[in-house]
């Protein structure tokens, strides 16, 4: 491979690049200027980019005149094209080890690295490594009191309501006592959780890949190897999915996607994807409970009155995976579809809620339909 340094204003944007990157110009720009300029730009035989269009704005922005290139001028029109496609896509497949990468931002910070000249947030760095000792209370602060459960004291802020063969728990999912109580100690038979519409509430992808570690690790840790994690997702978490459950010990075995029959409103806001998808896998070190690909069939979803998850996913996943004595654990609680359509088909689950106001909706919701 041969680099050659050229003048700037010779190369050329291609006009149908379908990549958005104006956000990450002045990111890009700010790298640059730290560490200097280290990956050339890949242009076609006529000077327009193949890969590295951001790059290439953020040299103009720096006000540089020159920018090393690689001339790919074997490549026919439409490899350049399909390069050009594949090099933007292909980074989409990778994803964080959340825990390294919170080690390798501790291990810069006790070096005494400005670690706000980094392309984090200070929210993400804050979530990151901000010291979480406030939010879960220490083994002697957890043995202080009369005697009572202290996970499901009132007192402390931990709620909890049972709904026949479903228990809610008004508790964060990542406070191992709570997690452990409101399971009994025993591990789950299976841990599904929804992320559609959760994407909005966070900023970026890094940002929700760390929520969803924090609130399923607990569960996680008390699974035995080989249990079941299904994730909902749509297409604005799907990234997050994936990449966040080889941080709590869960190999991904693939994705499957549910077709959805029509629009559906979630909490008053239209929700007009035409599928969600269901990443699964399996707690490692054990044998996957998968048979051959492991959701070839899975059911379709035909019931789009309900707000986040296909019935017919969830029973199916119970039905493979849970028996008379197993629970499913949700530690994203949400809307209550988990907990209402494991209801619905009598199979014990603990559904845990870290917002009052949902909690208090899910309740009226599971109540409403005991009665029916």
């Amino acid at each position: 491979m041969r680099v050659t340094e050229v003048d700037i204003d010779s190369v050329r944007p291609y006009a149908g690049n379908p990549r958005v990157n104006s956000a990450a110009v002045d990111v890009i720009a700010e790298s640059i200027r730290n560490y200097g300029f280290r990956q050339p730009i890949v242009v076609d035989r006529d000077m327009v980019i193949v890969c590295g269009h951001t790059r290439w704005e953020a040299m103009r922005r720096l006000g540089m005149r020159t920018i090393p290139c690689v001339i790919a001028d074997d490549l026919t029109p439409e490899q350049a094209m399909a390069y050009r496609l594949d090099d933007n896509r292909s980074a989409e497949f990778s994803s964080w080890d959340m825990g390294k990468l919170t080690e390798e931002l501790g291990k810069l910070g006790d070096a005494g690295y400005d670690l706000s000249t980094l392309s984090f947030t200070s929210e993400e760095l804050e979530s990151l490594l901000g010291d979480d000792d406030g939010d879960r209370k220490s083994e002697d602060e957890e043995d202080d009191g009369d005697g009572e459960d202290d996970a499901v004291c009132g007192d402390s802020g931990i709620d909890v309501r049972e709904f026949g063969c479903v228990t809610l728990v008004l508790g964060d999912s990542d406070d191992g006592s709570v997690v452990e109580s409101a399971l009994g100690g025993k591990s789950p038979s299976a841990v599904v959780y929804s992320l559609l519409m959760l994407s909005e509430t966070f900023q970026d992808r890094l940002s929700l890949e760390s929520h969803i570690v924090r609130k399923v690790e607990r569960i996680a840790d008390m699974a035995a190897p080989g249990t079941p994690f299904y994730a909902i997702a749509d297409g604005s978490s799907i990234a997050s999915a994936v990449g966040s459950m080889p941080a709590f010990g869960v190999d991904v075995m693939g994705e499957v996607a549910l077709p959805l029959a029509r629009e559906v409103r979630l909490g008053g806001s239209l929700y007009d994807r035409s599928h969600v998808s269901v990443i699964y896998g399996w707690k490692r070190g054990g044998t996957p409970p998968f048979d051959g690909d492991g959701a070839s069939s899975m059911p379709m979803c035909s019931h789009p009155e309900w707000s986040h998850c296909p019935p017919e996913c969830i029973t199916h996943t119970v039905s493979r995976h849970c028996g008379r004595d197993g629970v499913v654990a949700n530690p994203l609680g949400g809307s209550g579809d988990v907990a209402a359509i494991c209801m619905r088909v009598g199979q014990r689950c603990v559904s845990f809620h870290d917002d009052s106001d949902s909690f208090r909706a899910v309740c009226g919701r599971l109540a409403a339909n005991g009665k029916g």
